[in-house]
C-alpha cells in the first residue's frame, strides 16, 4: 500500500509515495513520481547511507527529476533485514533491488531496465559495487563520500578483487569503467568518525579519511584503465568546499543533486 502526498516545486510537480515491500525479498521504498512522465526517461535510483534516510533522498532529488519527467526510486534497506547492505553480500541486497525494480516496472510506475544510480555514504558503497555486478543496468553513476571502496587490486573483498566474492565484482569491472561516473566528496570530509573503517591496511590502500579515499579511488580507476589498454574512463571528481559528511547539507548546496541529474 502506498501513502501519497502531493508536492509542488519550482522545477515541476511530483507526488511523493511510500511503497511497502512485497514478496520474499520485500524491499520498501520511497518514490517521487512526476506529474508529467516523459516516455522512456530513465529513473534515478537514490540509495541512502547507514542513516537510512530514504525519504530524504526522494525529496531532495524529486524536483530535478520531475523537471525531466522521470521518477526517483529510493529503496529503504532497513537495519533489521538489510544490515551490511552496502557490501551487497551476504544478504544480497543487489537482488532485492532488482526485484523491486521489476515490480515497479510491472506496475507501470517506471521503466527500470536501465537507470541512473546515485548513492551517499553507505549508498555509494552499495552503488559502485552494484555497478560492477550489473554494469548493463546502469546508465550513469553518482557516488558521494563512501567510507571505503572496492579497489581494482588483489586485496580481499570488499577492499579489492581478491577471493571468490572479489572475482564476482572483478568480472564486470571493465564494463563499469565505460560508464559516466561522478564522484563527490566534501572538502571538509577529512575527519574520522565512528563510522569510518580504520585499519593500517585500509589506510595504506585508500587513505585516512573519505576525501582522501575518494581521490585515491578515482586515481586507481584511471590507472586501471590505462594498465588494461582501455579508453580513459569518463570519471569526474568534485571536492565541494565547505561541506562535510552530511547529506542534507550536500543536497542543499546543490552540486551533488546537479551531478545526479547531469546530462
Amino acid at each position: 500500500m502506498m501513502h501519497v502526498m502531493e508536492k509542488r516545486a519550482k522545477a515541476g510537480a511530483f507526488r511523493l509515495a511510500f511503497r511497502k515491500g512485497r514478496g520474499k525479498r520485500a524491499l520498501d521504498c520511497w518514490l517521487a513520481l512526476p506529474a508529467e512522465a516523459e516516455a522512456g526517461a530513465p529513473p534515478l535510483v537514490a540509495v541512502h547511507g547507514i542513516a537510512r534516510d530514504a525519504e530524504a533522498q526522494a525529496r531532495a532529488h524529486a524536483p530535478g527529476a520531475a523537471a525531466a519527467g522521470r521518477a526517483v526510486i529510493a529503496p529503504l534497506f532497513d537495519e533489521a533485514r538489510w544490515g551490511g547492505f552496502q557490501r551487497v553480500k551476504p544478504n544480497r541486497a543487489d537482488r532485492a533491488l532488482l526485484s523491486l525494480l521489476d515490480e515497479l516496472e510491472d506496475e507501470g510506475l517506471a521503466e527500470t531496465r536501465r537507470f541512473d544510480l546515485s548513492g551517499f555514504s553507505g549508498g555509494a558503497q552499495f552503488g559502485h559495487r552494484f555497478a560492477m555486478l550489473y554494469p548493463e543496468r546502469v546508465r550513469r553513476l553518482t557516488l558521494a563520500a563512501p567510507g571505503f571502496w572496492t579497489f581494482p587490486d588483489e586485496a580481499p573483498f570488499p577492499y579489492g578483487f581478491g577471493g571468490e566474492w572479489g572475482a564476482k565484482f572483478a568480472s564486470g569491472f571493465e564494463r563499469m569503467l565505460g560508464l559516466d561516473i561522478a564522484v563527490f566528496v566534501g572538502a571538509e570530509d577529512d575527519r574520522r568518525d565512528e563510522n569510518t573503517r580504520v585499519s593500517p591496511g585500509i589506510d595504506a590502500q585508500q587513505g585516512p579519511h573519505r576525501r582522501a579515499r575518494a581521490e585515491a579511488w578515482v586515481a586507481a580507476l584511471k590507472a586501471a584503465a590505462e594498465g588494461r589498454g582501455l579508453p580513459a574512463p569518463r570519471i569526474s571528481l568534485t571536492v565541494a568546499p565547505g561541506l562535510g559528511h552530511d547529506f542534507d547539507a550536500c543536497a542543499a548546496d546543490g552540486a551533488l543533486i546537479n551531478l545526479a541529474h547531469r546530462g
